[in-house]
Order: C-alpha cells, then structure tokens, then sequence
C-alpha cells in the first residue's frame, strides 16, 4: 500500500516529457501569473503617478520632496549671499548696507537649509 502511494506522489512530481497537454497548461498558468504580476506593477506605477502629480514628479515623492526642497533653497541662499556680496562691492553707504541685510537673509536662508539636511540625515 504505502508503495502505491509512494509511486502515485512520484508521479505527479515528475512529469512525463511526453504529455504536451500538460506542458501547455502549465506554460499559460505561468504567462498568465506574469501577465497578472505585470499588471499589478503598472496599477501601481500609474496610481504614484496620479498621487504625485505633475509637481511632485519634479520635486519628488513623500520621503525625497523635504529634502530636495531644503538642497534647492541652501543652493538658492548661496546665490543670494554670493550675488549680495558682489553687488555691495561697489556703489555708496546706503546701497552697501541695502545689499548686506540682504545677504544676511540669504545666509539665514541657507543655513536654515543646511540645518533641516544634517538633521534629517540623522534620522
């Protein structure tokens, strides 16, 4: 009995080379697993488009978008404070002390920036 049975388990785990009814079933349950499979990542990959929108394609999902705002304002402070300082290179007293308050926002503006970057990488 337990022969029968051993030959009966064996059989349904080896298959015959020359069954091609059972070959063919099995190839299209394996297309269709990838077909689904397939599909499934494109459901996905068309669902974060629609939630990011055409916005958040530019500046990036919900774990990169703080960060890459935080890198474009420190590179827009430093384009400030470098513009600033040139600016008040030359020209009177007044147009001096206009362009140092603003590079001193420029340099509020990119420290506040490096400070959010080095305590998020922290994390």
């Amino acid at each position: 009995m337990a022969s029968d049975r051993e030959n009966a388990k064996r059989s349904i785990q080896q298959r015959d080379a020359e069954d091609a009814e059972l070959d063919a079933v099995l190839s299209e349950g394996t297309d269709l697993k990838l077909k689904l499979l397939q599909e499934t990542h494109r459901h996905k990959e068309h669902m974060l488009d629609k939630e990011l929108g055409h916005i958040g394609r530019f500046i990036g999902g919900r774990e990169a978008a703080p960060f890459n705002i935080a890198v474009s304002l420190l590179a827009c402070g430093v384009i400030v404070v470098v513009g600033s300082l040139f600016a008040a290179a030359g020209g009177n007293a007044a147009d001096k002390a206009f362009w140092g308050e603003q590079a001193q926002r420029g340099f509020a503006l990119a420290s506040g920036a490096a400070v959010f970057i080095a305590g998020r990488a922290r994390r």
